[in-house]
């Protein structure tokens, strides 16, 4: 499974996770609800969420926190866009020093 694949299952599976606590209104520790069986990619990203405390478990189940988990998609979107600069200053360069080489 190449990279672009494997983002495409951590992206979907995290979507899953979050409308299924969204849908079932778990967005309060009182509101928490169980999560159906999950894949292992969801595993994965289930463990992630609860690290990040975006997702927090309760003694019922998993519930949203909703201002951390938007601060979280924050973070890593920020990340996503000084990589992507990283690499395409990185791309210029080489491609400059080809140029006057």
């Amino acid at each position: 499974m190449g990279a672009p694949a494997v983002f495409v299952a951590l992206r979907r599976a995290e979507h899953e996770i979050v409308d299924s606590l969204r849908r079932e209104g778990a967005t309060r520790a009182e509101r928490a609800v169980p999560l159906p069986e999950l894949r292992q990619v969801a595993q994965r990203r289930l463990r992630r969420l609860l690290n990040a405390q975006a997702v927090r478990e309760a003694p019922n189940g998993y519930w949203l926190d909703e201002p951390i988990y938007d601060s979280y998609r924050a973070d890593r979107r920020q990340l996503a866009l000084l990589l992507l600069g990283i690499v395409g200053t990185t791309a210029l360069g080489l491609v400059l020093w080809e140029i006057l080489s």
